[in-house]
């Protein structure tokens, strides 16, 4: 047995410049596990000196844009509860789960960007068929992928910019889990 020194494991402090969360681990994530954004938005967190998601001086557009997405974000995040509750197999319930969580974490990055206050979850009463949710959910981050790249083309706000392209990123990625994973 004999005392056998412990690895030479350093956690370090990474922080995801879109959503704002801290993750420890010992080498960067491949992706943000609060948001989803990609590796390439995750930095030291002692190299992130500013809040990501300040309330923003931002046009009547880019506030429009902002407030759709927030009301877009907060459906989804319900719809994938729900779903995250009816699929047929443990590991669709648990990725439906993972997805309700990303959207709750857009929903905040919106809010926080327009300066409201901590969203509220949307209660689906009378939700229709799981299959009829999956099938619709496909599309529906196909178009919020294309409508979220619209706005980072529109905007003249470089934050913005960067927080349209990241989610967009995300959305297709649930988009390609769900068309050729989950089904």
């Amino acid at each position: 047995m004999g005392n056998t020194p412990a690895p030479d494991v350093r956690i370090k402090a990474w922080r995801c410049q879109i959503c704002g969360e801290v993750v420890f681990a010992t080498e960067c994530p491949s992706e943000c596990p609060f948001c989803g954004s990609e590796a390439v938005h995750i930095e030291f967190a002692n190299q992130v000196t500013e809040e990501p998601n300040r309330p923003g001086d931002f046009t009547p557009e880019d506030r429009h844009n902002l407030e759709t997405a927030l009301k877009a974000e907060l459906e989804d995040m319900e719809k994938y509860r729900v779903m995250s509750k009816a699929a047929p197999a443990d590991w669709m319930r648990q990725a439906y789960k993972r997805i309700s969580r990303q959207e709750a974490e857009h929903a905040s990055i919106f809010a926080r960007l327009l300066g409201v206050g901590s969203p509220k979850r949307k209660v689906m009463l009378n939700p229709p068929p799981y299959g009829e949710m999956a099938r619709q959910s496909v599309m529906d981050e196909l178009n919020a992928s294309a409508i979220y790249e619209g706005y980072a083309k529109t905007t003249k706000d470089a934050r913005l910019k960067v927080v349209w392209r990241a989610l967009s990123t995300v959305e297709n990625n649930h988009y390609i889990l769900q068309r050729f994973g989950a089904h």
